[in-house]
């Protein structure tokens, strides 16, 4: 039974790591999609009607707020950039990679704490450098060294156990009471 369990399992954690769908993108919206084709069409309006009153006060309002107010091209840029902005914030709370490396040169004599040997040629034919073998080595002596420390640890330990038995086993047993025995 459990041995059927494990795709079901690993299908359904590979699931929970499914990426969300994209946002769309905001479009302008064409004039068939809102209704307006089959609207009659109006008479195109000259960019300068306002001339047409002969009032410069009006020229002058009207220039100012075309000043002023962006184009559709500029608020779509503007939507564009709003999107992206809000991507990279969103983009903090999904998962992330760092990396960061540091390089060391580091040059051995040839009479280091590893022979050659194991650290000069055996290692280095296996694709390692002269760094990485004698730092792998050093790791594995090091690994060597707590293993025995904890042998003889355990040693240690099972030879007081033993003493210990024999010296409860040579005690004496108390002598029992002699006279009237208080309990509660």
């Amino acid at each position: 039974m459990r041995l059927t369990l494990w795709p079901v399992a690993a299908a359904m954690s590979l699931a929970g790591c499914a990426i969300p769908a994209s946002h769309p993108q905001v479009r302008q919206a064409g004039g068939e999609s809102l209704g307006l084709a089959a609207a009659p069409i109006a008479p195109a309006i000259a960019a300068d009607w306002r001339h047409a009153f002969g009032d410069p006060q009006l020229d002058r309002i009207v220039a100012d707020s075309l000043a002023g107010n962006p184009s559709l091209d500029v608020g779509l840029a503007r939507v564009g950039q709003a999107q992206a902005m809000l991507s990279v914030q969103r983009s903090a709370t999904g998962p992330q990679l760092t990396a960061d490396v540091n390089p060391q040169v580091a040059r051995f004599p040839a009479s280091y704490l590893v022979p050659p040997p194991y650290a000069g040629t055996l290692l280095e034919r296996m694709g390692m450098s002269a760094t990485q073998a004698a730092g792998a080595t050093s790791r594995q002596m090091v690994g060597q060294a707590y293993l025995l420390a904890s042998t003889d640890l355990f040693a240690l330990s099972s030879l007081l156990c033993a003493m210990l038995i024999v010296v409860v086993w040579f005690t004496r047993r108390p002598a029992p009471a002699s006279g009237p025995v208080v309990a509660d």
